[in-house]
């Protein structure tokens, strides 16, 4: 979560902060990035925004095939349910695809794929390993803070939508202009909490890690894990109030209050954060 940048991410929907926000971000590019700062390298079919042409499909397919007949798995968009999952197995002669993601394992037809739950195609599965990017902990380290910097002010995302430090902005708007859906506001909550937690152990390691090497480094990075450790709890209070998946009542003007109260410290620790990204970048550089 923290080499990726996922830690890091928020993206939301500007008016009514529904379900979409968390996904609504350019896959293939940030996909390539995160997983090249595991160590690997993919390939992609398809951008996830739209049901299938009967071209996509078949080129689709044939990834599928050629990946799984190779002994592997390819991760896949909307199979069940609006997320990722995994397909696994294939059946030309039934016509099936093998899969399974969070809500299900089962079967989907060939013609069902990208035509799910949430309509769009998106295949990925690993075709190297770059060990030599992989082997390389400091620079690796050096360039999620960056990507985690650069979504936190600089990235941008769909119309209708609103990424990093001002979905912040975007978000307490939608308490105080009281519009935010019960759903998509647990669901946000749920995943940017999740997502800072890891982020605050990501940073921990990263000060244990560079004790001796940089005591410098090390110090900065105790400092943002506490930040982005902080900005974990102000989220999880905001979960309390409305917990996932009913959603609690976010039109009541006195949760609104305090909800906008939560977001705007939140985002004052997350900024804390950022700053000593800043600081921790400049030393490895």
């Amino acid at each position: 979560m923290g080499l990726t940048g996922q830690a890091f991410r928020l993206t939301v929907e500007d008016v009514r902060i529904d379900v979409s926000g968390p996904w609504m971000y350019f896959w293939e590019p940030i996909v390539q990035e995160g997983l090249a700062q595991l160590g690997m390298a993919c390939r992609i079919t398809g951008d996830g925004g739209a049901a299938p042409s009967p071209y996509m499909l078949h080129k689709s397919l044939e990834h599928i095939r050629s990946v799984i007949a190779a002994g592997s798995a390819v991760i896949a968009w909307g199979l069940f349910t609006a997320g990722f999952g995994v397909i696994y197995g294939y059946d030309d002669e039934q016509r099936l695809l093998y899969a399974e993601d969070a809500r299900k394992k089962g079967a989907i037809p060939y013609e069902s794929l990208g035509r799910g739950a949430s309509d769009g195609l998106f295949i990925v599965s690993i075709t190297e390993e770059l060990k030599q990017i992989k082997a390389d902990y400091r620079t690796s380290t050096k360039k999620a803070l960056q990507m985690a910097i650069r979504h936190a002010y600089r990235e941008r995302t769909f119309v209708g939508y609103t990424s990093g430090i001002a979905g912040y902005g975007r978000w307490r708007d939608a308490f105080a202009q009281g519009c935010a859906d019960a759903l998509g506001n647990a669901c946000c909550v749920q995943l940017t909490a999740d997502a800072r937690r890891h982020g605050a152990i990501f940073l921990q390691r990263l000060s244990s890690r560079f004790t001796v090497i940089d005591p410098r480094v090390a110090d900065l990075a105790e400092e943002a894990s506490v930040c982005m450790s902080e900005t974990a709890c102000l989220l999880q209070q905001l979960g309390e109030l409305f917990p996932f998946p009913h959603g609690g009542n976010p039109l009541d003007a006195s949760y609104a209050v305090q909800a906008v109260g939560l977001l705007d410290a939140a985002k004052r620790r997350e900024e804390q954060a950022y700053e000593r990204f800043g600081c921790i970048i400049a030393c490895l550089s």
